[in-house]
């Protein structure tokens, strides 16, 4: 690894020519030593992984050399999938399309009742939003489940939990336990899910009410040692966590999901990027029924299918 990855520094055209670096994660996250490095636990350097890791796929993609500059820019025509994302032999794709020379007629329908929120809350106002009371009584008793895990008693009070967790975002790392009973072996975040379905729960249910919403991926950063962490070439963020996220036109983040890796993902027959979009058109419709929304998202999401769907 640590000799691949000189040849790869040394060779400037190489670098220039790649566009992004995917390190999937590997299979056994959830299992024992996942944690576990190869080598010292201070040294955060690509050189420093854990074993399973270091058995995972990983992928370079390289810039194209026609006229366009990234996959933003061009069109869905050109766009060709890679050996490992085959579209599978189902109806959807075998459909004909009869396409018209046509303008496209768009709804009259009135979008009503859209809120605009202040923000006139204090830091711990705003976080005891999401970290409300019976989230916190999850983690208390979670956190003793564990404890007699081991034979012991715990028994902790809410205000040393905040005090703990006031530690916690200060320093900005937590370690948590290789062991758990009762995890989602096909679930790489299966320790952290409950947490995720309570901070979507509470994300919904204080988000402000507009008609324009954006779904896209996010980087949140991130240098410790964890088999999702993602390394991705030529990012404002290259390394940490990417979030499937759909926000509001103002950033407001309505709903989020880790991403796992494409082995791990959750897909319909439309494809991992169109599937993020009908999850999220779910959600919309779910907290507001019978609303018309318009969400707005890149060529990496689009496909005929997606939109026909939609």
């Amino acid at each position: 690894m640590k000799e691949a990855l000189s040849m790869i520094e040394d060779d400037e055209d190489f670098c220039r020519k790649t566009e992004e670096i995917i390190l999937y994660p590997p299979l056994n996250a959830c299992e024992d030593l996942t944690d576990e490095d190869s080598g010292d636990e201070f040294d955060l350097s690509l050189n420093n992984l854990p074993r399973s890791q270091l058995r995972a796929a990983s992928e370079v993609k390289f810039h194209s050399d026609d006229e366009w500059s990234s996959d933003d820019d061009v069109p869905l025509s050109t766009l060709t999938k890679s050996s490992k994302h085959i579209r599978n032999n189902n109806a959807k794709d075998k459909k004909k399309y009869n396409w018209e020379n046509i303008d496209l007629t768009p709804e009259t329908s009135t979008f009503e009742n859209e809120t605009i929120v202040g923000n006139r809350m204090t830091p711990i106002d705003l976080f005891s939003l999401f970290f409300y009371d019976s989230l916190l009584q999850l983690i208390l008793d979670k956190t003793e489940y564990y404890a007699q895990t081991k034979n012991r008693t715990q028994l902790i009070e809410m205000s040393e939990l905040k005090a703990f967790l006031g530690v916690l975002i200060l320093s900005g790392y937590a370690q948590l336990p290789r062991h758990n009973a009762a995890l989602n072996q096909q679930d790489k975040f299966a320790k952290l899910r409950p947490l995720f379905e309570h901070l979507n729960k509470k994300l919904l249910e204080l988000a402000p009410h507009e008609q324009d919403h954006s779904v896209d991926e996010a980087m949140v950063p991130y240098y410790g040692r964890h088999g999702c962490k993602q390394y991705i070439h030529g990012k404002p963020i290259r390394y940490g966590y990417k979030l499937w996220t759909g926000t509001t036109r103002l950033g407001y983040v309505i709903w989020f999901d880790p991403y796992q890796g494409a082995s791990i993902e959750k897909t319909s027959d439309f494809g991992v990027g169109a599937t993020v979009v009908l999850n999220y058109a779910n959600v919309l419709q779910e907290r507001w029924p019978n609303t018309a929304f318009h969400l707005y998202f890149d060529n990496y999401f689009t496909s005929v299918p997606l939109l026909e769907e939609l």
